[in-house]
């Protein structure tokens, strides 16, 4: 049993040699759902917890990705210190203000951090600070899924790279309550904490409009569950190590499956079934990018759980979530007025 103190205190002990290794580290903070766990708090088996390394020079070399250690699934990133020298900016930023915002940095012999922190926390819950990283989102959501309908028309085949492509940006607008209800930003979990908060505040319909843009709202736990199935098999034939020159290749590895696999079975257990299907659908499209073969087990289980057919639907679904962002911008603002 890991309980969330356990594993920030583990993360630690990583960060310290990490730093003996590479001279560059300067620092080091934690991110994602841990942040707002209490230090008793009991992770699941399926969580990891998201450090980021803090290099001083150079660009930042690519992070180790998921790692067990002691018993606890880390998952560590870099950032260049330059990153953090607009204060502004990373006030303005969904993902990097919750870091600064209560807990103290793993790592920051200089007080690089905490000047940092000391100019994020004092305004984190202000509606101005908390409406601009809303903005962020829809911002960076916006771009990207333009980006996708402006590269490509109907032709040709719907691959892994496509999907990825609409997949991340359209589910970035799950995020925009969970910044708005001052919850940190997740990854995998991310339908499911979207849902949770619009729930709650008594927006059940676009948290259903959210997973209808996706394509599951009408999926069967039957058919995640064979989803699942494949995608297990896809991992136990991967080779390992993964080529680290492909970017998400720690996911893909035997200290990851657990994330993927348990993760999604406490998903169907709960009965989010239809929110388990954004990280199935991404961890079988890079299953399909390394593997390099034929596409067609990956089509059948996109079309299964998403009903997306052809690179077509893949435009229709990024329009329709371009679409889906104004209302998701109106309802954030709404929360942030509200709270």
């Amino acid at each position: 049993m890991t309980t969330a103190g356990g594993a920030r205190r583990t993360a630690t002990r990583h960060v310290a040699r990490a730093v003996a290794a590479d001279p560059r580290v300067v620092g080091a903070f934690l991110t994602g759902s841990v942040l707002a766990a209490a230090d008793g708090d009991v992770l699941s088996p399926a969580s990891d917890v998201d450090v980021v390394l803090v290099v001083d020079a150079g660009e930042p070399p690519r992070g180790p990705g998921k790692s067990r250690v002691d018993g606890v699934l880390l998952d560590v990133s870099c950032l260049r210190a330059a990153d953090l020298a607009d204060v502004d900016a990373v006030r303005r930023t969904h993902w990097l203000a919750p870091s600064f915002a209560g807990r103290e940095p793993l790592l920051d012999p200089a007080g690089r951090l905490a000047r940092v922190r000391a100019a994020v926390a004092p305004t984190f819950a202000e509606p101005a600070d908390v409406l601009a990283r809303c903005e962020d989102v829809l911002r960076r959501s916006g771009s990207r899924l333009q980006a996708v309908i402006g590269a490509g028309g109907p032709g040709g085949a719907c691959t892994a790279e496509r999907v990825l492509s609409w997949v991340f940006p359209a589910s970035l607008l799950t995020q925009v309550p969970l910044v708005a209800a001052l919850e940190p930003p997740t990854v995998r979990r991310r339908y499911a904490a979207a849902g949770a908060v619009l729930r709650r505040c008594g927006h059940a319909d676009l948290a259903e409009q959210l997973l209808d843009d996706l394509g599951c709202a009408d999926v069967g736990a039957g058919d995640v569950r064979e989803a699942l199935a494949v995608v297990r098999e896809g991992l136990q034939r991967v080779r390992t190590p993964v080529p680290r020159e492909f970017a998400f290749a720690a996911d893909l590895e035997p200290d990851a499956h657990p994330v993927v696999l348990d993760g999604t079975a406490e998903l169907l257990d709960a009965g989010l079934h239809r929110e388990a299907v954004f990280w199935l659908v991404v961890t079988a499209a890079r299953l399909q990018q390394v593997s390099g073969g034929p596409e067609g087990w990956f089509r059948d289980l996109l079309a299964g759980l998403t009903g997306i057919g052809g690179p077509e639907d893949v435009l229709s679904r990024a329009r329709r979530s371009l679409r889906t962002a104004d209302r998701v911008g109106g309802v954030g603002a709404a929360l942030v007025r509200g709270r």
